[in-house]
């Protein structure tokens, strides 16, 4: 250090004397090291190209505002060592042994370095909740991806199944025997219990994923909670239960998604079914109110304790608790019932006075201001005349793909089978079918390239349907996309592909 600022010693805080044109002259131990890595580097250098950690255009443009008007300026800047903020000031070197020289001098600020650490802290912990939140989201598309797969999976051999029970039935083989009849109406009631948990399984993730659209017009809830408890009535007589309706004389119309509200109800309907032993009562009674209508369905079955209530409409959540779980599902209907009529508008409620007393489920609905008659619910459409087609079964599923074309040939239609999609093309182009029903998971060329394919070479000469276990918008999106003109889920609805043969 120059000996001519002897003064600087005696200063308290990091100092620098710097000439007219920034040249450091002289520092005190203090301010070398908040400056500059040692003596020798720092003196004789210009202030203004020194290798300042942050290289501080505010710092430098506040020397030179000194340099130009004598008057002083302060700044924040960052140390020398990188660990702490400072407080620089710039000003006239007026009162030491030479007038004409600027003086620097820094003082440790350490509101302003907490602050820093409390940044970098902040920094870190958003870095670390941004590698989460991807993680989330790749856990997310895993289990969408998983969710769709099983779906696949599992809808193949229920479609052959329920197709082979459709087969037994039209051949009538169980007639006159009454253990078989038996033994059909069992099969058909259980594939029709696994279908239903599928869907709601998968229902219950698309609410959570936010999937669900839905399709509103006005609808008459009256009718189409009638047309809820005559499907419910199979499983009601099976248990020897008694089911009692009341609905008002007058529709009542709201503006919801008629499958989805009917969802709602075949899931509460379902509930109180398997939560009530044989014997007893469950009752549906509709209610309007001045803007409001009301669905309640009341069971006298095993009821529920304050503390299931609470947590009743939780994803998996179960009233029967035990071991034995007697009742059976999955625990995603109630979840699903209440995201449904949320996305209504409306609110779900569960009530029970204790465990063995029974419960009560209620939901309320907003009643349409538009005054236009409601669409009957659940009205099918007139049965078209039957028609012989020439249609292409593809599917990989050996059982599925026979199952199904026995079924179509007892209809008295001509059908051809595929394997696979290049054999599907090939059969396609060599023989023209009317329509083409086309598995969508195929191995090598999947569903999608096959009806890329066809449509290529045959255009609108044949129609193409999807008939998959891939249920979800996005796959009947793909569909569109590739060619195809309807999507049928499995296991297929038969009266519905029966009415759309005849139609196409």
């Amino acid at each position: 250090m120059d000996g001519n600022f002897p003064i600087l010693q005696a200063l308290p805080v990091p100092a620098l004397i710097l000439s007219p044109d920034g040249r450091v002259l002289a520092g005190n131990a203090d301010g070398v090291a908040c400056f500059g890595q040692n003596g020798h580097a720092l003196i004789g250098r210009n202030f203004k190209d020194l290798d300042l950690p942050t290289r501080d255009r505010a710092l430098l443009e506040a020397f030179e505002r000194a340099a130009g008007s004598g008057e002083a300026q302060e700044v924040l800047s960052l140390a020398a060592d990188r660990q702490q903020w400072l407080k620089v000031r710039i000003g006239s070197a007026r009162g030491l042994e030479n007038v004409a020289e600027l003086v620097v001098t820094a003082e440790s600020v350490p509101a302003v370095r907490e602050w820093a650490e409390e940044v970098r802290r902040l920094k870190e912990e958003l870095h670390e909740r941004l590698h989460e939140l991807m993680a989330a989201q790749r856990a997310d598309e895993e289990r969408k991806n998983f969710l769709a797969m099983l779906a696949h999976e599992l809808r193949n051999p229920l479609g052959a199944v329920t197709n082979a029970i459709h087969v037994l039935r039209t051949r009538r083989v169980a007639q006159g025997d009454v253990v078989a009849t038996q033994a059909l109406r069992v099969a058909e009631r259980q594939t029709r219990h696994q279908t239903r948990m599928l869907d709601d399984l998968l229902g219950a993730s698309r609410v959570v994923l936010g999937k669900i659209e839905l399709r509103s017009e006005i609808v008459d809830l009256a009718e189409l909670v009638r047309q809820a408890t005559e499907t419910a009535k199979g499983q009601v007589l099976a248990r020897a239960q008694t089911l009692e309706v009341t609905l008002p004389s007058e529709p009542v119309r709201v503006e919801g998604d008629e499958t989805r509200l009917e969802q709602i109800f075949a899931n509460l309907l379902g509930n109180a079914v398997k939560f009530t032993p044989p014997g007893g009562r469950i009752a549906v009674i509709v209610e309007r109110r001045a803007e409001l209508a009301d669905v309640r369905v009341c069971d006298d079955g095993i009821g529920m304790e304050p503390e299931t209530l609470d947590r009743i409409f939780e994803l998996f959540a179960q009233a029967d608790t035990s071991t034995s779980r007697s009742a059976g599902g999955l625990g995603v209907g109630l979840t699903l019932a209440r995201r449904l009529v949320e996305m209504h508008g409306g609110t779900i409620t569960a009530r029970s006075k204790g465990r063995g007393r029974g419960s009560e489920f209620e939901v309320t609905l907003p009643r349409a201001a538009s005054s236009a008659p409601a669409r009957a619910a659940g009205a099918p459409p007139s049965a078209p005349q039957s028609v012989r087609r020439k249609i292409l079964v593809v599917d990989d599923n050996r059982d599925a793909r026979e199952m199904l074309r026995t079924l179509l040939e007892l209809d008295g239609h001509r059908v051809e089978t595929a394997a696979d999609g290049r054999q599907a093309v090939k059969v396609a182009v060599e023989r023209t079918p009317d329509v083409a029903l086309i598995d969508i998971g195929l191995p090598g060329m999947d569903g999608y390239e096959v009806a890329r394919q066809i449509h290529h070479r045959l255009g609108s000469a044949i129609r193409l349907v999807a008939l998959t276990g891939y249920g979800d918008e996005e796959a009947r999106r793909l569909a569109r996309e590739a060619g195809f003109t309807e999507h049928f889920v499995k296991p297929v609805d038969v009266d519905r592909l029966s009415r759309f043969l005849s139609a196409a």
